[in-house]
């Protein structure tokens, strides 16, 4: 199994370009997620040892959700340190890490006191910034290709 775990973190940093090791840490827990919940739909045994195979697959088939999630990240760092107390959403069998860090990009938008214009200038350019995101996770093509838990929150999201 730290064969595996290891593997997974090297293929992180070989096809994305991650800058910490906090986000390393998410991505490589959506990457473990992602090959759990395809292996999930693929019936594998639970006692089966989990092929390299499987990484390059749940990557590809979740390659856009797991890039989301790191444009979500990288738009606003500091949830990625709350994203890794969240250990349901990192240790899970279903990918829903970039569905938490949707909420928490919402929850950081809820403005506080906008005195003026430039604040309000300000919070409009984060609101932008994150308003392709948030879309993506939402989106009715995405939302098809959901499990269960991630449907639930995109309903709370929308």
């Amino acid at each position: 199994m730290e064969f595996f775990h290891r593997y997974l973190q090297d293929f992180i940093s070989m096809t994305m370009n991650v800058k910490s090791e906090v986000d390393l840490k998410l991505l490589r827990g959506a990457l473990t997620c992602s090959v759990h919940e395809l292996r999930g739909g693929q019936e594998a045994h639970e006692s089966e040892v989990i092929s390299l195979a499987w990484v390059h697959a749940a990557y590809h088939h979740f390659k856009n959700r797991i890039q989301n999630l790191y444009r979500m990240i990288s738009i606003e760092p500091q949830i990625a340190h709350m994203l890794t107390d969240n250990r349901c959403a990192i240790e899970g069998t279903e990918l829903v890490l970039d569905m938490y860090a949707a909420v928490a990009c919402i929850e950081y938008l809820e403005p506080q006191t906008l005195d003026g214009d430039v604040q309000s200038l300000a919070w409009l350019r984060r609101v932008k910034k994150l308003l392709v995101p948030i879309e993506l996770v939402c989106c009715e093509e995405s939302l098809r290709h959901y499990g269960e838990k991630s449907k639930q929150m995109v309903t709370h999201i929308q």
